[in-house]
């Protein structure tokens, strides 16, 4: 390394620093989604028992009830923001380039994913897929279309017919931190575990990025990303 950036490939910068802070929250909300279900499962085994040595059994079950629906919704948002961070990241990493036409916008977005495509091969991180995320956000589209060509509206999960285009939430399995989702007429699992361990792999491949792009292990320098990237 002589010290002389890649002038062809600097514009990346400020793309590596925005991925790694969206790395970060996704950890941070990985990391809730874990916490919140071990606070689940132990509301699930000490919940208040009935007995006549326990005359507040009622408010202590109301309480109970109370927490136990907090921490659901807490893992829920938890939940929901981890799978939107892990399509965002794939959109930094791997852009849609849509079809080819001769905007400046549309050149820069294939520059960026051919550029970025060395130190982050797709195939290196099959679990950060979009699929999930396009599901959580575009799924009322398909309600609203099952709904207006639906006769009935009857849901009838495993028949084969009458939800062919309707997409919904299945289960969230606590177990393995898994959620199944029933999407263009098949039931599907996003595991979040296997999605949190692609996460893992980047920061390394950030600062080898860098480190490439500014010709030296240290030249770039930028203390905001670093400190992101080795945050424990």
């Amino acid at each position: 390394m002589d010290g002389n950036p890649d002038s062809t490939r600097t514009y990346l910068n400020p793309f590596l620093h925005i991925l790694a802070v969206f790395i970060k929250d996704a950890k941070t909300s990985f990391s809730i989604i874990v916490n919140e279900t071990n606070s689940i499962n132990l509301l699930y085994i000490n919940h208040p028992r009935m007995s006549r040595n326990n005359p507040n059994f009622h408010n202590e079950f109301r309480q109970h009830n109370n927490e136990l629906k907090h921490q659901e919704s807490v893992r829920r948002v938890a939940l929901l923001s981890f799978a939107n961070l892990c399509g965002i990241i794939s959109n930094l990493i791997w852009p849609s380039t849509g079809k080819p036409n001769n905007s400046v916008e549309y050149k820069r977005k294939v520059d960026r994913k051919n550029h970025l495509m060395e130190f982050f091969p797709e195939n290196c991180y099959s679990n950060l897929t979009k699929h999930f995320r396009n599901f959580l956000e575009h799924n009322d589209e398909k309600m609203d279309e099952w709904t207006a060509k639906s006769k009935h509206h009857n849901i009838a999960f495993g028949t084969g017919t009458g939800i062919a285009n309707l997409d919904v939430w299945l289960d969230f399995h606590p177990s393995t931190l898994s959620v199944t989702y029933y999407s263009n007429g098949s039931s599907k699992t996003a595991d979040l575990n296997s999605m949190y361990l692609d996460i893992e792999k980047l920061p390394p491949q950030i600062v080898k990025a860098l480190d490439t792009i500014m010709d030296s292990p240290t030249g770039w320098n930028s203390p905001s990303i670093r400190s992101i990237i080795e945050e424990e």
